[in-house]
């Protein structure tokens, strides 16, 4: 939802074009009133105005550095469980490659 376009290869309005119920999304239907987020995810195609009033309500209720929260504590948890394999080669390596890029969306 927030990432570069030139780092994650996309919009990063793409997941609220496809109306995607991402974590963030998740986080913030249970932090606003009812129906403030279904308004827009059960109609037709979201206008560029409707993308920056959702937009708007994931900043209102702390939904991004919530999910980025998350995904942090779940990074911390596979990089701890690879470290406690004692293992050295190029598994867990390519393994811990792949956890970050997972949560820092890179290419």
């Amino acid at each position: 939802i927030w990432g570069d376009p030139e780092i994650t290869g996309k919009s990063a309005a793409s997941d609220l074009l496809a109306k995607k119920k991402s974590l963030p999304v998740l986080i913030a239907r249970q932090r606003t009133a009812e129906n403030q987020l279904e308004n827009y995810f059960g109609g037709g195609e979201l206008a560029s105005a409707e993308i920056s009033r959702v937009l708007d309500l994931l900043d209102q209720t702390g939904a991004r550095s919530a999910a980025e929260a998350e995904a942090q504590k779940y990074l911390d948890r596979a990089l701890l469980a690879l470290d406690e394999t004692g293992l050295d080669n190029p598994a867990v390596l390519r393994l811990s490659e792949l956890a970050h890029s997972a949560v820092e969306r890179v290419k």
